[in-house]
């Protein structure tokens, strides 16, 4: 072989050894940012879930006042 075929040969092994390694990096760092993102969203469902069983808390609780009210009211009525 010509010494400046096996030195074209090198060079291109070498350029797509940093090239795959570059791209495995990137690779990497994408995911990373897709994780990142995903567990973002993981986190705003869960908040998401929490203040809707908040509100249903609420709204129980609200319920439960109400009766409770009626329930005073009648008393007090067959009272008088």
């Amino acid at each position: 072989m010509v010494p400046g075929v096996e030195q074209q040969e090198q060079q291109q092994e070498q350029q797509q050894e940093q090239q795959q390694e570059q791209q495995q990096e990137q690779q990497q760092e994408q995911q990373q940012e897709q994780q990142q993102q995903e567990q973002q969203q993981q986190e705003q469902q869960q908040e998401q879930e929490q203040q809707q069983e908040q509100q249903q808390e609420q709204q129980e609780q609200e319920q439960q006042q109400e009766q409770f009210s009626a329930e005073i009211l009648e008393v007090v009525r067959h009272k008088r």
